[in-house]
């Protein structure tokens, strides 16, 4: 269950309270006591990647520190330097708010320019560099995303995202084979990524290995089982390895699972079309159509007319 932020810092807030005059030796024990539960609250929040939330509750620790010397005699260095471990993210994770709205608005270059500027204020901070070379994507800037999608794997080896969306660029740039050992990196971090499995799939269905993209694609579907793009990627697989029958079946349970997914038409009725049921294909190519697929027009006019 998601707990509003914003109500449970006030109330935390409220609970803890700051006391700023001198204390005793015995009233010194609830301050630390409170102080320490703040810091586990602070970095809680800041494993989550709720960075503003975490730096709220260390700004509250630290009031407690500074206003209450004679409780902390061990000084609050350790702890001021892991506070300005978030600050950064903190003030990167308010920039993407507005980064978003930015995006929204198809105002790819001002949002450029936030990326910047957060990773200004930390350039070790692997998310930074994976969402400016996503909007470096949009803006074609193919290279630069691939740049800085290798920047935030090189800060974090284990960013299995950063992975996935490195193949994504490199496909787009023709590097199949890098797109491949990207996705495999993916895979390597967590096996359960069906995502990064399907786009694996769709890169080796490109570099024509059939046998091992329909292996990617049925694992896919093991894992997810009402992920309705991999059943459409089995589809056509198994119409290249002229399995017109397990074509028509994959097309049909993506259809199952999303009845307006106009590729599945397109799909099952080209395959329909192999095994002679060309009113099938017919009536597929239609449904298409009528659902976006503006390919489907060159089918129909094969159709005869009734």
């Amino acid at each position: 269950m998601k707990i509003n932020q914003n109500v449970f810092l006030f109330f935390a807030l409220l609970f803890f309270g700051v006391f700023a005059t001198a204390q005793t030796e015995n009233s010194c024990e609830p301050l630390i006591k409170k102080s320490d539960s703040l810091l586990v609250l602070a970095r809680d929040f800041a494993k989550q990647k709720q960075y503003i939330t975490s730096d709220s509750y260390f700004k509250v620790a630290e009031d407690i520190y500074l206003s209450n010397p004679s409780c902390f005699p061990l000084g609050t260095t350790k702890f001021k330097e892991e506070h300005l471990t978030v600050i950064p993210a903190s003030t990167y994770q308010k920039l993407i708010e507005k980064v978003i709205e930015l995006q929204d608005q198809n105002n790819f270059e001002e949002a450029l320019k936030d990326f910047d500027k957060s990773i200004e204020l930390k350039s070790d901070f692997d998310y930074a560099f994976n969402d400016r070379a996503s909007t470096k994507r949009q803006m074609q800037d193919i290279q630069g995303a691939i740049s800085d999608y290798s920047n935030a794997i090189l800060l974090n080896p284990y960013f299995v995202i950063a992975y996935n969306n490195l193949g994504s660029a490199k496909m787009k740039n023709g590097d199949i084979k890098g797109a491949i050992e990207a996705y495999d990196n993916a895979v390597k971090i967590d096996s359960k990524y069906y995502i990064a499995l399907n786009n694996r799939g769709n890169a080796k269905y490109e570099s024509g290995d059939y046998e091992g993209a329909l292996k990617d694609f049925l694992e896919v579907v093991k894992i997810k089982e009402d992920y309705y793009f991999a059943y459409c990627n089995i589809s056509s697989v198994k119409f290249k390895m002229k399995d017109y029958n397990g074509s028509i079946d994959a097309s049909s349970k993506a259809i199952k699972l999303n009845p307006n997914y106009g590729a599945a038409y397109l799909n099952r009725g080209t395959a329909k079309e192999m095994v002679r049921d060309q009113i099938g294909a017919c009536d597929d190519w239609d449904k298409a159509l009528k659902l976006g697929m503006s390919q489907a027009k060159n089918y129909l006019s094969e159709c005869v007319q009734k």
